[in-house]
């Protein structure tokens, strides 16, 4: 689960790092592990001669092993500078592959937090634009050509809503136009929840595809009438939700008082702090 500091401040400033996996380059005697088939001549057929073996020079993006080989590039410069540690630390706390989370408890302060990390990044020939904040004292000191373009901005795959400071749910997914298991196990997987926020909304989805899987159908046989109908109910119960939830959750550094909920039925078991 991914834990995001954000919640606890007053301000979060978030940018990204613009094409962060091209900035990152493999040693040359690496690049044979990304090699490609390329045609010489796209508009002929795909014939021995007329196919090159390319090899990237940048760390690609889509590997399993991208992410890691950006992190740990950032991470190895950023652990050069001596000065300023808990800076880096927060740094390095708070970023999620190409999204970085700082969080200030002051515009003042958030407006040189803005200037350290995009001097910093500078420093390591990475550009860090896409900022975005509900602070405008801070987005009047930013450049405009580092500001988000997007009025709803994505980070770690949720929408944000910068000008209320507050994050937006939604679940929308076309009904398929014919049912089978298939498409009911793509539609949960197609739902990006990192924090697990839409759970209660989709546990009976879940529970009916375990319904699938014990009556034992193939993956694209047409489900039974009573089934279908079964989805289309359960479907229109999710159908375009949204909702709305805040980013600042509490105070940072004051009193709060933790409360646990633990749940459980025949068919699930949860608990939420």
């Amino acid at each position: 689960m991914v834990y995001y500091s954000g919640f606890d401040s007053e301000i979060a400033i978030i940018p990204d790092v613009e094409k962060a996996f091209l900035q990152v380059r493999i040693h040359e005697d690496d690049r044979d592990y990304t090699r490609c088939m390329w045609p010489h001549e796209y508009k002929l057929p795909p014939t021995p001669d007329n196919i090159q073996i390319l090899r990237f020079t940048r760390v690609t993006f889509g590997l399993k092993t991208s992410p890691f080989l950006l992190a740990g590039t950032i991470h190895f410069h950023l652990n050069t500078y001596k000065e300023d540690v808990q800076f880096m630390t927060q740094i390095k706390d708070n970023l999620y592959v190409d999204n970085l989370i700082l969080t200030a408890e002051s515009a003042d302060t958030s407006r040189h937090i803005y200037a350290r990390a995009k001097q910093l990044f500078n420093d390591l020939n990475m550009n860090h634009r896409e900022f975005v904040s509900y602070i405008t004292e801070l987005m009047s000191h930013i450049k405009d050509k580092d500001k988000s373009r997007d009025a709803h901005p994505k980070v770690l795959g949720i929408t944000r809503l910068p000008s209320q400071d507050f994050f937006q749910i939604e679940c929308k997914r076309k009904f398929p136009e014919r049912i089978t298991e298939r498409p009911v196990a793509s539609t949960l997987a197609s739902i990006y929840d990192t924090l697990r926020w839409t759970l209660p909304l989709l546990l009976n989805a879940k529970v009916f595809l375990q319904t699938l899987w014990k009556e034992g159908y193939e993956w694209d046989t047409t489900l039974s009438p009573h089934h279908i109908d079964k989805w289309t109910e359960i479907y229109s119960k999710t159908e375009k939700f949204s909702g709305t939830l805040p980013r600042n959750l509490s105070v940072k550094n004051g009193e709060c008082c933790l409360i646990a909920f633990g749940e459980a039925s025949f068919e699930a078991i949860a608990t939420s702090v």
